[in-house]
């Protein structure tokens, strides 16, 4: 049911998520193989993160929280692949998509779980 609670613990959920996959971010720019983290960058990986989150409250696999983890992880990667990284007509490397893809499924599993703990 759409109820104030449960949007503000999908927005929550997928901002929690967001944290967890800046700390990867922040991680593989340590050692050279991520952007930069910036405090735009934080924003918008944050923002971007709880508009996603909002998808958890949606009565699908409501059982499974890890299956729902991992398919709006996988739908966020897909869409961020198709959509914001290609650059000039070039798709990224392929361990570039992979990183990216296992990233996202961190993403969606913190994600649904929280929410699942909240929601």
């Amino acid at each position: 049911m759409l109820t104030p609670k449960n949007l503000s613990c999908g927005f929550t959920a997928g901002a929690v998520g967001s944290i967890v996959l800046l700390i990867l971010i922040f991680g593989l720019h340590s050692v050279g193989k991520g952007p930069e983290v910036t405090l735009p960058f934080i924003y918008k990986d944050l923002a971007w993160g709880g508009l996603w989150g909002l998808l958890l409250v949606l009565p699908v696999l409501s059982g499974s929280w890890w299956l729902r983890g991992i398919i709006l992880g996988v739908l966020a990667c897909v869409v961020l692949i198709l959509f914001f990284l290609p650059s000039g007509g070039q798709p990224p490397p392929v361990m570039q998509i992979v990183i990216i893809f296992l990233m996202h499924i961190v993403w969606g599993l913190t994600a649904a779980y929280w929410y699942k703990l909240t929601g």
